[in-house]
């Protein structure tokens, strides 16, 4: 089945496990691999469960997946849609979800959490594509004006004392032209509400552009770190680079300890990092934290990480326990990281594009308006699928946000990546467990 009906297959796999945030990056990892894309949540197109797209190599999102949503309402807001035709926009959807509630004789569906976590996740995003005044912030900040409207509609329609005037503008009700306007929110807003109710991002990710640059400079993901320290090298260390966003950065000072005058009382600190699918703890000691005071000023920005899984720790005793954890050596800015890491650009050109030489020459200027040290080769796919790299005569190019963004509006971005060192480290490390 998953071979013939992928998307099929794929639906029911993730709907087996709906609302399990910590499996689903998973899934949606597999479901690109077979060619599968997955589309946000829509109050008119999706179902309950993760269904596929007709006619598309596409699964849209479940509504029962959503946090604060469930299957009750996602279930009602679908027998909505198919007894009476799509929503026209958020007044529509406020005033029948309420009509609905208030004819099943049930607690109304459409309470405040639905309809703030439907907003914030995308759900009614099709105002947005009919209307680009609409977004997001917009519909978020007149849900009470929504919802004291629809409640009246309600109640005037369960009593049957709905007057003439309520009667002639019963079509201006259900528009959403009276909802106030207000100033949008910034792309990452949506995208940290999308993965906090969604357990994934969808419709763009934070990192932007630098989302394949760490595809290309992390050398363990964090989902694929080991779980039992008994799968580590020999030693007990295992070198990696680790890319993400700096969540928050905890400062911890120690405490003199009369028993041990040696004890090493300089701060350190507790970093958390998302990589855009997961997030981990980083433990940063002393004569480390020391050398990278920037890090408490770094809060959601992109940054790389060198460093150990290691043995886990207890704080207190330092004794050994079950379990690994990520032990931070180095820290760069990701702009930084890049250029320190990568050796060289590689981008994907096909000898069958009529317009190669137009677009190689535009890449070029690109490049040549982005100078800087990073090597700009052409892999160029020839008859047969073979690539062969052709350098492209240029001094070097700077890996520079603004220039990742450009190229990414020339190219897909599975058809460019980095080349990388192999060393995990650019300083000289000290083995021993270092004490704070």
């Amino acid at each position: 089945m998953k071979a013939h009906f992928p998307a099929e297959f794929m639906c029911a796999q993730i709907s087996s496990e709906i609302g399990n945030f910590d499996k689903l990056p998973g899934f949606v990892a597999e479901a690109a691999d077979m060619g599968l894309r997955i589309e946000p949540p829509d109050v008119n197109r999706a179902f309950a469960r993760f269904s596929p797209v007709q006619g598309e190599s596409a699964i849209i999102y479940g509504l029962a997946g959503v946090k604060g949503v469930g299957g009750p309402v996602a279930d009602a807001i679908v027998a909505e849609r198919e007894a009476n035709g799509p929503y026209k926009g958020l007044m529509d959807f406020a005033i029948r979800l309420s009509e609905y509630s208030a004819k099943e004789k049930i607690p109304n569906i459409c309470n405040k959490r639905v309809l703030e976590n439907l907003i914030r996740c995308g759900a009614f995003d099709f105002i947005i594509k009919a209307d680009p005044t609409f977004h997001r912030a917009r519909l978020f900040n007149n849900i009470e004006f929504v919802m004291k409207r629809a409640a009246s509609r309600a109640a005037e329609k369960a009593s049957g004392q709905t007057d003439f005037f309520a009667v002639m503008s019963a079509g201006e009700d259900a528009n959403d032209s009276e909802l106030a306007d207000c100033p949008a929110w910034p792309l990452a807003d949506g995208f940290k509400a999308e993965r906090e109710l969604l357990g994934i991002y969808l419709t763009g990710h934070p990192l932007g552009a630098w989302k394949r640059v760490l595809d290309s400079l992390t050398t363990c993901q964090i989902a694929s770190f080991p779980t039992d320290f008994k799968t580590l090298p020999p030693k007990g260390k295992k070198p990696i680079r680790l890319g993400g966003m700096l969540k928050s950065c905890q400062v911890r000072i120690p405490r003199p300890d009369p028993s041990n005058p040696k004890r090493n009382l300089k701060p350190w600190a507790i970093l958390v990092v998302d990589d855009g699918e997961n997030e981990t703890e980083c433990l940063v000691f002393g004569n480390t934290f020391e050398k990278y005071p920037w890090l408490q000023n770094s809060i959601d920005s992109p940054v790389l990480l060198c460093g150990e899984i290691v043995h886990r720790r207890n704080r207190e005793t330092k004794e050994e326990e079950e379990g690994v954890q990520f032990l931070m050596r180095e820290a760069y800015p990701l702009a930084e990281g890049t250029r320190r890491f990568a050796t060289g650009i590689h981008v994907k050109v096909s000898l069958s594009d009529a317009k190669l030489v137009d677009h190689a020459k535009a890449i070029r200027s690109l490049a040549a308006a982005h100078p800087g040290g990073l090597k700009l080769v052409f892999d160029v796919v020839c008859a047969g699928g073979h690539h062969v790299g052709v350098d492209s005569g240029m001094a070097g190019v700077e890996p520079t946000a603004e220039f990742l963004a450009a190229l990414e509006k020339m190219v897909r971005p599975a058809d460019y990546h980095l080349d990388a060192r192999d060393e995990c480290f650019l300083e000289e490390q000290e083995r021993p467990w270092e004490r704070r």
